[in-house]
Protein backbone atom coordinates (compact mmCIF):
# COMPACT_ATOMS: atom_id res chain seq x y z
CA UNK A 1 0.00 0.00 0.00
CA UNK A 2 1.25 3.36 -0.61
CA UNK A 3 1.31 6.20 2.45
CA UNK A 4 2.18 9.52 2.00
CA UNK A 5 2.44 12.85 4.50
CA UNK A 6 -0.76 15.35 3.60
CA UNK A 7 0.11 18.57 4.95
CA UNK A 8 -3.09 21.05 5.26
CA UNK A 9 -4.06 24.04 7.13
CA UNK A 10 -2.87 27.34 7.49
CA UNK A 11 1.22 27.36 6.32
CA UNK A 12 0.88 23.79 5.78
CA UNK A 13 1.25 23.37 9.53
CA UNK A 14 -1.14 20.49 10.46
CA UNK A 15 -0.49 17.12 9.67
CA UNK A 16 -2.34 14.06 8.00
CA UNK A 17 -1.69 10.88 6.89
CA UNK A 18 -3.15 9.60 3.15
CA UNK A 19 -3.08 6.19 2.62
CA UNK A 20 -3.67 4.93 -0.76
CA UNK A 21 -5.65 2.02 -2.57
CA UNK A 22 -5.30 3.17 -6.22
CA UNK A 23 -9.11 3.68 -6.64
CA UNK A 24 -11.01 6.91 -7.25
CA UNK A 25 -14.09 5.68 -7.56
CA UNK A 26 -15.15 4.85 -3.32
CA UNK A 27 -15.33 7.91 -0.69
CA UNK A 28 -12.58 8.50 1.09
CA UNK A 29 -12.67 7.55 4.97
CA UNK A 30 -11.57 10.37 7.31
CA UNK A 31 -10.85 9.71 10.73
CA UNK A 32 -11.03 11.85 13.01
CA UNK A 33 -9.44 12.17 16.92
CA UNK A 34 -10.55 11.01 19.50
CA UNK A 35 -10.21 13.32 22.85
CA UNK A 36 -6.65 14.22 22.91
CA UNK A 37 -5.41 11.35 21.34
CA UNK A 38 -2.73 11.28 17.93
CA UNK A 39 -4.11 9.76 14.85
CA UNK A 40 -3.03 6.85 15.27
CA UNK A 41 -6.01 6.57 18.16
CA UNK A 42 -5.73 4.05 21.08
CA UNK A 43 -3.81 1.04 20.02
CA UNK A 44 -2.96 1.92 16.55
CA UNK A 45 -6.54 0.92 16.00
CA UNK A 46 -6.69 3.67 12.90
CA UNK A 47 -4.04 2.23 11.34
CA UNK A 48 -5.09 -0.92 11.89
CA UNK A 49 -8.33 -0.12 10.10
CA UNK A 50 -6.63 1.82 7.18
CA UNK A 51 -4.25 -0.99 6.46
CA UNK A 52 -7.27 -3.42 6.30
CA UNK A 53 -9.46 -1.35 4.12
CA UNK A 54 -6.88 -0.93 1.53
CA UNK A 55 -7.32 -4.28 -0.42
CA UNK A 56 -11.11 -3.61 -0.03
CA UNK A 57 -10.13 -0.25 -2.37
CA UNK A 58 -10.59 2.48 0.21
CA UNK A 59 -8.27 5.66 0.29
CA UNK A 60 -8.00 6.99 3.97
CA UNK A 61 -7.16 9.73 6.02
CA UNK A 62 -6.31 9.63 9.76
CA UNK A 63 -4.88 13.48 10.81
CA UNK A 64 -4.78 15.36 13.57
CA UNK A 65 -7.06 18.38 14.76
CA UNK A 66 -5.66 21.29 15.70
CA UNK A 67 -4.18 20.59 19.24
CA UNK A 68 -3.61 17.07 19.09
CA UNK A 69 -1.23 15.31 18.03
CA UNK A 70 1.24 17.08 15.93
CA UNK A 71 -0.96 19.85 14.72
CA UNK A 72 -0.40 22.98 16.93
CA UNK A 73 -3.19 24.74 18.43
CA UNK A 74 -5.51 27.65 16.73
CA UNK A 75 -6.08 30.30 19.43
CA UNK A 76 -9.01 31.66 20.16
CA UNK A 77 -11.45 29.50 18.90
CA UNK A 78 -14.29 27.18 20.16
CA UNK A 79 -13.66 23.89 19.61
CA UNK A 80 -16.93 23.75 17.18
CA UNK A 81 -15.28 26.67 15.45
CA UNK A 82 -11.50 25.09 15.21
CA UNK A 83 -13.00 21.70 14.31
CA UNK A 84 -15.33 23.15 11.29
CA UNK A 85 -11.97 25.53 10.34
CA UNK A 86 -10.06 21.88 10.15
CA UNK A 87 -12.33 19.85 7.91
CA UNK A 88 -12.38 22.88 4.97
CA UNK A 89 -8.58 23.30 5.52
CA UNK A 90 -8.53 19.64 5.17
CA UNK A 91 -10.89 18.83 2.52
CA UNK A 92 -9.08 21.14 0.12
CA UNK A 93 -6.04 19.44 0.65
CA UNK A 94 -7.78 15.97 -0.03
CA UNK A 95 -9.42 18.04 -3.23
CA UNK A 96 -5.95 18.90 -4.43
CA UNK A 97 -4.36 15.75 -4.15
CA UNK A 98 -6.87 13.27 -4.93
CA UNK A 99 -9.65 15.58 -6.70
CA UNK A 100 -13.61 15.60 -5.58
CA UNK A 101 -14.71 12.95 -4.07
CA UNK A 102 -16.71 11.96 -1.26
CA UNK A 103 -16.39 11.30 2.10
CA UNK A 104 -17.06 8.34 5.04
CA UNK A 105 -16.40 9.93 8.45
CA UNK A 106 -14.95 8.05 11.67
CA UNK A 107 -14.91 8.84 14.56
CA UNK A 108 -14.25 7.17 18.00
CA UNK A 109 -16.12 9.00 21.48
CA UNK A 110 -15.76 12.88 20.75
CA UNK A 111 -14.32 11.94 17.14
CA UNK A 112 -17.85 10.25 16.76
CA UNK A 113 -19.35 13.63 17.76
CA UNK A 114 -17.04 15.76 15.69
CA UNK A 115 -17.75 13.03 12.90
CA UNK A 116 -21.78 13.77 13.31
CA UNK A 117 -21.12 17.42 13.81
CA UNK A 118 -19.84 17.78 10.30
CA UNK A 119 -21.85 15.95 8.16
CA UNK A 120 -24.56 17.53 8.95
CA UNK A 121 -22.72 20.38 7.62
CA UNK A 122 -21.47 18.70 4.94
CA UNK A 123 -23.10 17.50 1.50
CA UNK A 124 -20.40 15.49 0.33
CA UNK A 125 -20.27 13.26 3.43
CA UNK A 126 -22.33 10.17 2.61
CA UNK A 127 -21.78 8.00 5.15
CA UNK A 128 -21.21 7.52 8.76
CA UNK A 129 -18.27 5.12 10.40
CA UNK A 130 -19.29 6.01 14.55
CA UNK A 131 -18.11 4.45 17.52
CA UNK A 132 -19.34 4.96 21.07
CA UNK A 133 -21.64 8.12 19.56
CA UNK A 134 -24.01 9.62 22.09
CA UNK A 135 -27.13 6.52 21.74
CA UNK A 136 -30.55 8.34 21.19
CA UNK A 137 -32.97 7.87 24.38
CA UNK A 138 -35.26 4.84 25.24
CA UNK A 139 -37.61 4.12 27.43
CA UNK A 140 -37.63 0.94 28.99
CA UNK A 141 -40.56 -1.21 31.82
CA UNK A 142 -38.67 -1.63 35.15
CA UNK A 143 -38.81 -5.11 33.92
CA UNK A 144 -36.60 -4.94 31.35
CA UNK A 145 -34.24 -2.78 32.42
CA UNK A 146 -33.86 -5.05 35.16
CA UNK A 147 -33.83 -8.33 32.70
CA UNK A 148 -31.35 -6.29 30.47
CA UNK A 149 -28.95 -5.75 33.55
CA UNK A 150 -28.79 -9.21 34.81
CA UNK A 151 -27.89 -10.34 31.62
CA UNK A 152 -25.77 -8.59 30.40
CA UNK A 153 -21.79 -9.70 31.37
CA UNK A 154 -20.38 -6.31 32.09
CA UNK A 155 -23.13 -5.35 34.62
CA UNK A 156 -21.68 -8.31 36.93
CA UNK A 157 -18.15 -6.88 35.93
CA UNK A 158 -18.13 -3.90 37.22
CA UNK A 159 -20.87 -4.53 40.42
CA UNK A 160 -17.76 -3.92 43.03
CA UNK A 161 -17.01 -0.96 41.55
CA UNK A 162 -20.50 0.63 41.34
CA UNK A 163 -21.09 -0.51 44.96
CA UNK A 164 -17.83 1.29 45.76
CA UNK A 165 -19.08 4.71 43.72
CA UNK A 166 -22.41 4.26 45.79
CA UNK A 167 -20.58 4.39 49.03
CA UNK A 168 -18.84 7.45 48.01
CA UNK A 169 -22.00 9.22 47.05
CA UNK A 170 -23.52 8.93 49.90
CA UNK A 171 -20.84 9.74 52.26
CA UNK A 172 -19.60 12.75 50.04
CA UNK A 173 -20.55 16.33 50.97
CA UNK A 174 -23.33 17.50 48.94
CA UNK A 175 -21.47 20.36 47.79
CA UNK A 176 -18.88 18.46 45.75
CA UNK A 177 -21.63 16.25 44.43
CA UNK A 178 -21.65 17.45 40.84
CA UNK A 179 -24.80 17.87 39.44
CA UNK A 180 -25.06 15.38 36.21
CA UNK A 181 -25.08 16.95 32.78
CA UNK A 182 -28.47 17.55 30.82
CA UNK A 183 -28.30 17.29 26.98
CA UNK A 184 -31.55 17.54 25.20
CA UNK A 185 -33.62 16.79 28.28
CA UNK A 186 -31.29 13.54 29.18
CA UNK A 187 -29.03 12.83 32.29
CA UNK A 188 -25.95 11.87 31.30
CA UNK A 189 -23.27 10.16 33.09
CA UNK A 190 -20.11 12.46 33.78
CA UNK A 191 -17.86 11.08 30.82
CA UNK A 192 -20.67 12.33 28.11
CA UNK A 193 -20.24 16.33 29.65
CA UNK A 194 -16.45 16.10 28.85
CA UNK A 195 -17.69 15.87 25.36
CA UNK A 196 -19.03 18.22 22.37
CA UNK A 197 -21.61 16.32 21.98
CA UNK A 198 -24.14 16.80 18.46
CA UNK A 199 -27.27 18.10 18.86
CA UNK A 200 -30.28 16.00 17.88
CA UNK A 201 -31.19 17.97 14.77
CA UNK A 202 -27.49 17.33 13.96
CA UNK A 203 -27.79 13.90 14.67
CA UNK A 204 -30.72 13.11 12.66
CA UNK A 205 -29.82 15.75 9.99
CA UNK A 206 -26.04 13.78 9.62
CA UNK A 207 -27.81 9.63 9.94
CA UNK A 208 -30.90 10.46 7.73
CA UNK A 209 -28.85 11.86 5.16
CA UNK A 210 -26.26 9.16 5.22
CA UNK A 211 -28.70 6.18 4.96
CA UNK A 212 -29.41 7.85 1.18
CA UNK A 213 -26.02 7.70 0.96
CA UNK A 214 -23.26 5.09 1.62
CA UNK A 215 -24.70 4.13 4.99
CA UNK A 216 -23.85 4.47 8.80
CA UNK A 217 -22.20 2.04 10.81
CA UNK A 218 -22.59 2.11 14.37
CA UNK A 219 -20.74 0.17 17.05
CA UNK A 220 -21.37 0.25 20.96
CA UNK A 221 -18.88 -0.68 23.92
CA UNK A 222 -18.87 -0.92 27.72
CA UNK A 223 -18.46 2.61 27.31
CA UNK A 224 -21.97 2.75 26.52
CA UNK A 225 -23.29 0.67 29.55
CA UNK A 226 -26.58 2.65 31.32
CA UNK A 227 -27.18 4.09 27.83
CA UNK A 228 -27.55 2.11 25.23
CA UNK A 229 -30.39 -0.03 27.02
CA UNK A 230 -32.48 -1.43 24.21
CA UNK A 231 -31.38 -3.33 20.60
CA UNK A 232 -32.13 -0.92 17.95
CA UNK A 233 -31.93 1.97 20.09
CA UNK A 234 -30.67 4.44 17.80
CA UNK A 235 -33.06 3.47 14.78
CA UNK A 236 -36.31 3.68 17.03
CA UNK A 237 -34.88 6.76 18.39
CA UNK A 238 -34.30 8.44 15.58
CA UNK A 239 -37.36 6.57 13.49
CA UNK A 240 -35.94 5.54 10.95
CA UNK A 241 -38.36 4.07 8.19
CA UNK A 242 -37.86 0.31 7.20
CA UNK A 243 -36.86 1.43 3.66
CA UNK A 244 -33.79 2.90 5.28
CA UNK A 245 -32.90 0.71 7.85
CA UNK A 246 -30.51 -1.67 5.31
CA UNK A 247 -28.30 0.89 5.23
CA UNK A 248 -27.71 1.10 8.99
CA UNK A 249 -25.57 -1.03 10.70
CA UNK A 250 -25.89 -1.05 15.07
CA UNK A 251 -24.44 -3.61 16.99
CA UNK A 252 -23.83 -3.30 20.76
CA UNK A 253 -20.94 -5.32 22.53
CA UNK A 254 -20.87 -4.99 26.03
CA UNK A 255 -17.82 -6.89 26.44
CA UNK A 256 -15.52 -4.93 24.20
CA UNK A 257 -13.24 -2.11 25.77
CA UNK A 258 -13.78 0.89 25.07
CA UNK A 259 -10.26 1.87 23.43
CA UNK A 260 -10.31 -1.52 21.83
CA UNK A 261 -6.88 -2.24 24.45
CA UNK A 262 -7.76 -6.14 23.33
CA UNK A 263 -5.86 -7.36 20.37
CA UNK A 264 -8.60 -10.08 19.89
CA UNK A 265 -11.12 -7.45 19.97
CA UNK A 266 -9.33 -4.88 17.92
CA UNK A 267 -9.00 -7.49 14.99
CA UNK A 268 -12.93 -8.43 15.09
CA UNK A 269 -14.19 -4.79 15.21
CA UNK A 270 -11.57 -4.47 11.93
CA UNK A 271 -13.05 -7.63 10.38
CA UNK A 272 -16.95 -6.24 11.38
CA UNK A 273 -16.27 -3.08 9.32
CA UNK A 274 -14.33 -4.62 6.44
CA UNK A 275 -17.49 -6.79 5.99
CA UNK A 276 -20.00 -3.82 5.85
CA UNK A 277 -17.64 -1.59 3.92
CA UNK A 278 -17.31 -4.56 0.83
CA UNK A 279 -20.77 -5.00 1.12
CA UNK A 280 -22.34 -1.35 0.84
CA UNK A 281 -19.78 -0.34 -1.58
CA UNK A 282 -21.32 -2.70 -3.90
CA UNK A 283 -24.50 -1.13 -3.69
CA UNK A 284 -23.64 2.11 -3.35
Amino acid sequence: MSEEILPYGEHNRAFGVLSKSGNDQAPVIVMFNAGLLHRTEPYRLNVDIARAIEPLGFDSVRFDLSGKGDTPLRDGLSNRDSVALDWEALKLAMDNRLGQRDFILLGLCSGADNAIKTAAQDERVVGMILLDPLPTQAILSMSARLKRKITNPYFWLRFPRSVVAYIKRLVADKKETKEAEVHAHRHLPQQYSLRGLPTDSELHQSVTKCLDGFGVFCFFTSYSYGQYVKDNQLREGLAIPESKSRNLFEVYRPDVDHLFSLFVQRKQFVELLCDWLAKQNSDY
